[in-house]
């Protein structure tokens, strides 16, 4: 499988700053996997207004992003706790 670019959108960086540091290791963990397999199992495509971006689980936040398969291409559009993430959108 071709490897993918990950580009992480200048918000999450703030929604970052609020999270523990055990859950940002797991995040970023996360994310940068997502350069080998931009569709892991467990993966969500999102419904609704949010159409088009997926979702990953990672504890009780979730990584919200685009795939874009013809330039391999990912884009983290958010971060945040499985509460308060999808408002963002």
């Amino acid at each position: 499988m071709p490897q993918y670019q990950v580009k992480i959108d200048r918000r999450v960086k703030k929604d970052l700053k609020g999270v523990s540091s055990d859950d940002v290791e797991k995040i970023k963990q996360s994310i940068i996997s997502l350069a080998q397999n931009p569709r892991p199992d467990g993966c969500k495509k999102l419904k609704g207004k949010s159409k088009g971006y997926f979702r990953v689980r990672v504890g009780d936040y979730r990584i919200i992003y685009t795939v874009d398969d013809g330039v391999l291409l990912v884009v983290v559009i958010a971060v945040g706790h499985r509460k308060e993430v999808y408002k963002k959108l």
